[in-house]
């Protein structure tokens, strides 16, 4: 009896595991909370708009290959004649929450577009693709910003989820002429790997083709063929490449190896800025930061 119960025991804590592990941690992947002005507002928070930043903008809607409607703000540069810039957030993540790195980059000299990706914030969208679909989405963006302020040629910065869509769209968007990636990793499976991890060391692998196969089964996304490093050997575009000291999400060392791929990049730069984590480097870079960012930018886009 006992050897039974235990029995039961042990095999109601494997369900458990794999329910939280394979289940729950493939929806985190695939399904985002989305934050929106709105929502932080009702949470009794004071989010940042460019109205309230006295900033001239726009607030546009652009439907994408699929029809979805993709939300976004374009921030009017300083002057006419300014570089244009495409901000991409990280997953989880929202426009609403990357303002201040938006006008930064505005008060420096650039034209941003800061769109909401597919599933987060205000657009629309029911999961996240990790570049599968989003990389046509940036595409529709393109077209929009060109049709509408005359633009040809721009600046990518994408920041972690964002990061891995422009490394899986610059080298077949010619429009693209230099991408800042911030945080990328090398591969989708690495880092499911690392979030079982931090589970426990223990956990069998065999839990990593479950996670693998649902991925599959829910969002269509083959985590096998989420390659950075692949992807960034296929650039021929000045990279610049940004990480945290202190990232314990994706650390230095995946950023560095998609560095060393991208042998194609006639230039190719690393900033590791000093004890940074994943979500604060633009807070901690300070003055270093953006001047590398903006200079990065400035002399590799024509306005």
């Amino acid at each position: 009896m006992n050897w039974a119960l235990a029995a039961l025991v042990v095999a109601g804590v494997c369900a458990y595991v794999y329910y939280r592990l394979v289940v729950v941690g493939t929806r985190r992947l695939t399904h985002v909370k989305r934050i929106t002005i709105d929502g932080l507002t009702a949470a009794g928070k004071s989010p940042k708009t460019p109205e309230s930043l006295g900033l001239t903008y726009e607030r546009w809607e652009i439907p994408s290959f699929d029809g979805t409607r993709l939300v976004g703000w374009w921030l009017e540069g300083p002057q006419s004649a300014c570089p244009t810039v495409v901000l991409l957030h990280g997953m989880h993540m929202s426009r609403a929450l990357f303002i201040g790195p938006a006008k930064e980059l505005r008060d420096r000299g650039f034209h941003v577009f800061l769109p909401d990706l597919r599933a987060h914030g205000e657009s629309e969208g029911k999961g996240c693709t990790f570049g599968d679909v989003e990389s046509r989405d940036l595409s529709a963006m393109l077209d929009c910003i060109q049709e509408k302020k005359g633009v040809e040629t721009f600046g990518l910065w994408g920041i972690s989820l964002g990061s891995i869509i422009g490394l899986r769209s610059v080298a077949r968007e010619p429009r693209v002429r230099a991408f800042v990636a911030q945080s990328p990793y090398t591969k989708l499976t690495a880092i499911i790997v690392s979030h079982m991890r931090r589970v426990s060391r223990l956990l069998p692998m065999f839990l990593l083709s479950g996670v693998k196969a649902r991925l599959k089964a829910v969002s269509g996304v083959d985590a096998d063929k989420v390659d950075l490093v692949a992807a960034a050997a296929q650039i021929e575009i000045p990279l610049l490449f940004v990480a945290g000291e202190n990232d314990d999400e994706v650390p230095v060392s995946e950023t560095e190896a998609v560095m060393r791929a991208a042998r194609r990049s006639p230039d190719v730069q690393m900033l590791v800025v000093k004890n940074a984590g994943h979500n604060n480097i633009h807070k901690l870079g300070g003055e270093e930061f953006w001047k590398t960012i903006t200079d990065f930018f400035r002399s590799r886009l024509s306005v």
